[in-house]
């Protein structure tokens, strides 16, 4: 079992190794398409989107760990496969597609690596992974000394 927490959402692995998620999810931090989300509130600028409840991600199984950011989740499986969704505004979630800001479902990344990951951790807008093999790489923004 695993759980984290990030800026303002948090992820769980349940017994059968599903995801539930809660918390706020605009962003596509919470793994969930925006139409399946009620509003909280919504103004003229933005619109909030808030689970108070656990909701399980669907097509999420398998899952060794989680890992979340300020508005980014990572899911890690047994198989060594690993699934992003959220912000993606400095490239925190290692897309394929740099021109993509928000992903709202799990999307499997670094399948080109070829190499099997065993951890990943979130930082605010960063991610590492960990290959079998030790190697560790990142993605996200790397700005700070």
């Amino acid at each position: 079992m695993s759980l984290a927490a990030g800026g303002l959402h948090t992820l769980a692995i349940s017994a059968d190794q599903g995801v539930y998620v809660w918390g706020r999810g605009e962003g596509g931090q919470l793994g969930l398409p925006l139409e399946t989300l009620q509003p909280a509130r919504q103004d003229s600028q933005a619109i909030e989107v808030f689970l108070t409840r656990p909701r399980r991600v669907p097509d999420l199984s398998q899952a060794k760990k989680v890992s979340c950011g300020d508005a980014h989740s990572l899911v890690l499986t047994f198989e060594g496969r690993v699934f992003a969704f959220g912000y993606n505004n400095v490239g925190q979630l290692a897309l394929p597609e740099e021109s993509v800001q928000q992903q709202m479902t799990p999307l499997e990344i670094l399948q080109g690596l070829n190499k099997r990951l065993v951890d990943i951790e979130c930082g605010s807008m960063f991610s590492y992974y960990t290959a079998f093999d030790g190697t560790i790489y990142a993605s996200g923004l790397n700005d700070q000394a």
